[in-house]
């Protein structure tokens, strides 16, 4: 597990890919249906504008290496021509009955979105930025840490289900840098959006 020390004037980033309004719409209504159902006891319910795919976890930063980053993440989306992801299966990490943490799963062109995690990684890490020792697993949280022990993730994808479909799919055209927030709601400030190249650019160089 990756140490870390951080000072009062660190900023904590992370790079992710975000999701489109509509995904963020229906996410929320997931979630709704999900607290109706009976399983609303979670410690913390994340905000709709803070769902999104973390690629890499940055961890403690000096506000100065921003400009950098975004540099080198620039590059990156520059090569990066869009694709297409769609929300699928709702899962838990932790004790099945009691999660950690609820997460919806993505589909769709997970190829491309794991070359890009990987590019992201290896265009950070000369940097002095760790990368998890643990295999990537693309994913969107939902919730924390459900205060009881009675949570059916099978009976919940049921639910889930009857509102799943093409409404779930959305194109990927950009990289984030965001910058977490202690103490506001949304949680996750965007410090910069790198675009992707369009399908009808060519790759320079």
């Amino acid at each position: 597990m990756r140490k870390e020390v951080v000072h009062i004037s660190d900023w904590r980033l992370f790079v992710a890919v975000r999701l489109d309004r509509p995904r963020r719409q229906l996410l929320t209504r997931w979630c709704d249906q999900i607290r109706n159902a009976g399983w609303d006891t979670f410690g913390k319910w994340v905000h709709p504008e803070d769902y999104h795919v973390t690629l890499f976890f940055l961890g403690a930063c000096k506000p100065e290496q921003v400009p950098y980053l975004q540099r080198q993440l620039s590059r990156v989306a520059g090569k990066q021509t869009p694709f297409t992801l769609r929300l699928a299966e709702i899962g838990v990490f932790g004790i099945p009955r009691r999660p950690r943490i609820l997460w919806a799963g993505v589909a769709g062109e997970i190829p491309a979105l794991n070359a890009l995690q990987k590019k992201v990684v290896q265009a950070l890490t000369p940097l002095g930025f760790q990368r998890e020792d643990r295999p990537f697993r693309p994913h969107i949280t939902l919730a924390r840490q459900y205060k009881q022990h009675d949570f059916d993730v099978v009976r919940v994808s049921e639910i889930i289900a009857r509102t799943a479909g093409q409404q779930a799919e959305w194109k990927v055209t950009d990289l984030v840098l965001y910058r977490t927030m202690w103490g506001r709601v949304p949680m996750y400030e965007p410090l910069a959006v790198l675009p992707f190249r369009r399908d009808d650019e060519g790759e320079e160089g």
